[in-house]
């Protein structure tokens, strides 16, 4: 196989790789846990997320997220952060 061969195969395949995975990359943008029902949960958990953004105390943080999935403890997103 010469050179020119080569080169076209190997620009297919990673043309076939990024395609891949921008597919695939699309899928894990869909939110598999829904957000909690919870008002007060999630009253929380913004509250942990807005402390966390500006680095103060994550003893607080970790208070919140404790408070979140003590009132609903299936909540995904705090249990993550958490």
């Amino acid at each position: 196989m010469n050179f020119a061969a080569f080169h076209t195969k190997m620009k297919t395949a990673l043309l076939i790789t990024i395609l891949s995975l921008s597919y695939l990359n699309s899928f894990s943008q869909n939110k598999l846990c829904p957000p909690s029902q919870e008002k007060k949960a999630l009253k929380y958990y913004e509250s942990a997320r807005d402390a966390r953004k500006k680095q103060d105390n994550f003893k607080e943080v970790k208070e919140y997220l404790l408070k979140a999935v003590e009132i609903d403890s299936t909540y995904a997103d705090a249990w993550k952060l958490l």
